[in-house]
């Protein structure tokens, strides 16, 4: 993963937070997160084209037959064959005859609708909702003085990080790429017009206008011309989830099975962990159909853990310091999952994120029932009373010192 940034802007009415450690007055507050020693050996923020392209080429180099704008039309199984007519762009048809259907999609759609997955969107707690765009012009966050300022150890440039910018009303992303391009990204559980909202965080909060005051919108080709803000990309409710990743000669990809949101970037990794686990149900030999099993039986359980480790943090606002606080039980059940894959060296280890830690998983759970009985003004003046919480429910799993004061919220390398 990529090192991660989050960061408190200034509060639209006093233009300061408090922060956690003394409640003091302080212009901005975040938290570093670094996954690598250095900058050079570090991972990068991946252009979808671009690595969609490489992915592409890369499997037809392995003897993969790639058809490009094709629509899947008639889809029939008999005999435990799939017989599925694709159309090319002249609508010319080709009928083609397999054993499974791997439906790697990324949305719920095909499965829903061709193989007859289900919906099971009512068992998904997350509710939000985004817009988005490919921006020119975004200035630097590394040159915002409040942030150099409140900085301990400046260990990364923050400009190389996944920025979350955190706002009572949801949070922001900036993925800078060396393009020059920057995504830019507004998610929110507030209902209204997305166009609005997203004005309302620009024109709200001084440290994020700062950053877009010269910034220009570019088309989805990212050609330089301007497009209306208007244009800017608008999601319905982001989470999702269907009622079966398996069925009758076919399987889902954990993305096309279930997404909750982008908060913790957890989708490329869920997706490289399904890729073996199915490549490994069908290369072993025996029962395939025992171990799809097994996987649809561990892909329910982590969709629903990644559920509760991004609502628990949703759960914190409007007191975005809570927020913050709780991406530390994501972190931890990182730590603990890529310490199992290093100690075991089997990155299909069942349970993704340690959703099969029973133990974290129920602490998790239950400071998520605290915050969400609890009203705006209790979680402002009870904070660390939640967050000697969520600090007692990672303990057992924290050997990076998350929530402790003396890390000034940040770590090197976890």
């Amino acid at each position: 993963m990529s090192p991660m940034l989050v960061t408190q802007v200034l509060c639209p009415r006093c233009l300061q937070v408090l922060c956690p450690r003394c409640l003091c007055p302080r212009c901005l507050y975040s938290l570093m997160v670094a996954a690598s020693t250095n900058d050079f050996n570090s991972d990068t923020h991946w252009l979808r084209s671009d690595v969609d392209q490489y992915l592409a080429k890369t499997a037809v180099n392995y003897g993969v037959e790639l058809r490009e704008q094709a629509v899947v039309g008639a889809l029939e199984r008999h005999s435990n064959r799939w017989m599925v007519e694709l159309r090319n762009e002249l609508s010319e048809t080709t009928t083609l005859s397999c054993d499974w259907i791997i439906d790697a999609t990324g949305s719920a759609d095909f499965s829903r609708d061709r193989l007859h997955s289900g919906d099971d969107d009512g068992s998904i707690q997350m509710h939000a909702r985004s817009t988005f765009g490919h921006f020119e012009g975004v200035l630097h966050f590394s040159n915002n003085d409040q942030f150099l300022s409140s900085d301990p150890s400046r260990i990364f440039n923050p400009d190389h990080a996944a920025q979350h910018h955190i706002i009572e009303e949801g949070w922001l992303w900036f993925l800078r790429f060396q393009c020059g391009t920057t995504s830019v990204g507004l998610v929110t559980t507030l209902a209204g017009d997305l166009n609005a909202l997203w004005q309302q965080a620009i024109g709200s909060y001084p440290t994020i206008a700062e950053l877009l005051a010269n910034a220009t919108l570019i088309d989805s080709t990212h050609a330089a011309a301007s497009v209306p803000i208007s244009q800017m990309h608008q999601s319905k409710r982001l989470a999702r989830c269907n009622s079966t990743a398996v069925g009758d000669g076919w399987v889902s990809m954990p993305n096309a099975f279930g997404f909750i949101d982008p908060l913790h970037s957890t989708g490329i990794a869920h997706s490289l962990t399904g890729v073996l686990r199915i490549a490994l149900a069908f290369s072993q030999g025996g029962e395939v159909n025992q171990r799809l099993a097994t996987y649809n039986h561990w892909l329910q359980r982590e969709v629903r853990w990644i559920d509760t480790l991004v609502s628990l943090c949703y759960a914190g606002l409007p007191n975005t310091q809570l927020f913050m606080d709780a991406t530390a039980a994501y972190f931890a059940a990182v730590v603990l999952h890529e310490r199992r894959i290093t100690a075991e060296c089997d990155v299909s280890h069942a349970g993704f994120l340690a959703c099969d830690e029973a133990e974290l998983v129920d602490a998790a759970n239950s400071v998520l029932s605290q915050l969400n009985t609890a009203t705006a003004l209790q979680k402002r003046d009870n904070y660390l009373d939640f967050r000697r919480s969520i600090a007692d429910a990672i303990a057992p799993y924290n050997p990076i010192a998350l929530l402790d004061q003396a890390m000034h919220n940040r770590f090197p390398m976890i």
